[in-house]
């Protein structure tokens, strides 16, 4: 996945230019590296190994700092696994390890229309951000969270229905499920809910009461004090999403 740049982004493009340079610069490749083995064996698919530099993973995830900085087997072999993760998902994050971002959603003038290939590529970020929870890396979460709202603003449409759901109920990380609902609650249709009802695809309300009980406070609450105004909450600050060290997930 990556950007295309116009004319216009290149002082922003340069300026991340040489953050991405320095970033990679501060680590020496005369470190040690891990072998990380993703995936599991299955009928169609094989684990992945990837072979990283030690100190970017101890630097950016406490849950690698603790599993090769002790004396677990990991530590003394120099191997880790982690078979619940995708490959495709994991090489996001070397991406992101060694690039100090990670790329997507195409800049273009005209907006796609929402279809298949922005579902799945929104999927597959929301599948990273779980993975920036289990890793405990709050920049690599910063970064998908980013890439998934230009993912949305290039595909013209949020990530929400049943499906959307129950993807990010799986996913679990408290600040994307409050990213959604804020997207049902600022930008849905008053209809969104007989038309999800008709579709018959709100087995989750049964499974989740909670969340569609957040988005009926805060729709009250936002119509009480006179309604949508303004830019849209991921618009104006995407901190609201963001992690930041010290503040309380």
């Amino acid at each position: 996945m990556t950007k295309k740049r116009g004319p216009s982004d290149d002082a922003e493009h340069s300026s991340k230019h040489s953050k991405r340079r320095q970033t990679s610069e501060s680590f020496s490749f005369r470190n040690p590296a891990v072998q990380v083995m993703v995936g599991k064996q299955t009928g169609n698919s094989t684990p992945r190994t990837f072979t990283v530099l030690q100190n970017l993973l101890t630097s950016d995830s406490k849950f690698f700092e603790r599993m090769l900085q002790s004396d677990f087997s990991e530590s003394k072999e120099g191997i880790v696994k982690l078979p619940e993760c995708e490959p495709e998902i994991f090489d996001l994050y070397v991406m992101f390890l060694y690039h100090g971002d990670i790329f997507s959603a195409p800049a273009v003038k005209t907006k796609q229309v929402p279809n298949e290939d922005g579902f799945k590529e929104k999927c597959t970020l929301i599948d990273a951000i779980g993975l920036a929870d289990f890793l405990q890396s709050d920049a690599f979460h910063n970064s998908c969270i980013n890439a998934f709202l230009d993912c949305c603003n290039e595909y013209n449409s949020s990530f929400r229905g049943h499906q959307a759901d129950l993807r990010i109920f799986k996913a679990g990380v408290p600040s994307l499920i409050k990213l959604v609902e804020d997207f049902y609650v600022y930008s849905s249709g008053v209809n969104w809910f007989t038309e999800e009802f008709n579709k018959g695809t709100l087995k989750s309300l049964s499974e989740h009461p909670e969340f569609y009980h957040d988005i009926l406070v805060q729709s009250l609450r936002l119509l009480d004090s006179g309604g949508r105004m303004g830019q849209l909450p991921w618009e104006q600050n995407r901190c609201h999403y963001h992690r930041h060290v010290g503040v309380p997930v």
